[in-house]
């Protein structure tokens, strides 16, 4: 029993890690595209579609 709970403890800790670092990345693509401006309006558009669990999936395949 005690095991079973460790290991659900370390897949808890290990998956809110990778969203703060999935989050950490939609904010680097939003300041870049924000930065370049215009001339990348159409990729601001295409992530702006993306949830970050979107984004999440397609990192993990």
């Amino acid at each position: 029993m005690c095991t079973h709970e460790s290991m659900a403890k370390v897949q808890t800790y290990r998956y809110s890690q990778m969203n703060l670092i999935n989050q950490q990345f939609l904010f680097l693509i939003f300041i870049k595209s924000f930065r370049q401006g215009k001339k990348r309006e159409k990729k601001k558009e295409l992530w702006g579609d993306f949830g970050g669990g979107e984004v999440y999936k397609s990192m993990k395949l």
